[in-house]
């Protein structure tokens, strides 16, 4: 039986942004995790090593040690130069510190800076509005705090960050009116029954939500309207075209 292949990591470049970057250390993942040498060290986010003057380092056995030594100086390849390869292998003590190495090499930076970017996500021409929602959902956990974050005088973080089941809801009342501004008021109108019968019905709907809003998107209503009054707007499909009509409600009955 022959295994499906995995293609290599890409170079990294000059020009990374984190988008970039989270996706090259996903290719990281996807294709390291498949050699049963360094496949542990992936699936385990907890494991954590010593410096390289500790038997093992402080790994169970000497073939883990040497398998996460050549594992770091291949990770060090990826990089235009050698320059973090002695970083990566005298100073990281865990995967999360080896992506902060890379980060800061990149000069990639992960603060409450490019946090403040998920005010400018907007949707793109013709972007599925479910695709949508995904990239502003997944600029939160980019910008999680880290265990052992001081976050006050008094707390510390104990463990990673997780977007919570109340954050996921804020989220989406983010995404509807970036999709439309009337979009809040009238999914309250359309599900008042079932947003009505529970507080976590809002987070089940995204997909239903989606598909509703795409079918809109490209109702032959639209068309028509466009056709009978020349020009219309709505966010749904940028700023090509412009008009204060109800077009999108008349499409749902609203």
């Amino acid at each position: 039986m022959t295994s499906t292949k995995v293609q290599a990591p890409r170079k990294l470049t000059e020009e990374e942004s984190l988008d970039t970057f989270e996706d090259w250390w996903f290719q990281v993942e996807c294709y390291y995790s498949r050699d049963p040498k360094f496949s542990t060290f992936f699936d385990d986010k907890s494991i954590k090593w010593e410096s390289r003057s500790v038997e093992n380092r402080g790994l169970r056995k000497g073939e883990d040690a040497t398998n996460l030594n050549t594992l770091l100086r291949a990770l060090a390849t990826y990089t235009s130069g050698p320059y973090v390869k002695n970083e990566l292998l005298d100073e990281t003590r865990s995967l999360k510190e080896v992506r902060r190495v890379f980060l800061r090499f990149l000069e990639i930076e992960v603060t409450d800076h490019s946090f403040l970017n998920y005010y400018t996500l907007s949707r793109k021409p013709n972007e599925r509005p479910l695709v949508f929602y995904h990239r502003l959902r997944y600029h939160i956990p980019q910008h999680h705090l880290p265990e052992g974050t001081k976050v006050s005088n008094s707390n510390t973080l104990e463990a990673d960050e997780a977007v919570s089941v109340t954050m996921d809801r804020f989220i989406i009342m983010e995404w509807l009116p970036r999709l439309d501004s009337r979009l809040i008021k009238f999914v309250q109108e359309k599900f008042a029954s079932e947003l009505s019968s529970s507080s976590t019905c809002f987070i089940n709907m995204v997909d239903a939500l989606a598909k509703y809003i795409l079918q809109m998107d490209t109702s032959s209503t639209v068309n028509m309207l466009v056709s009978q009054q020349g020009h219309y707007q709505s966010t749904h499909r940028g700023p090509e075209v412009q008009e204060e009509s109800t077009v999108m409600f008349a499409r749902g009955n609203f």
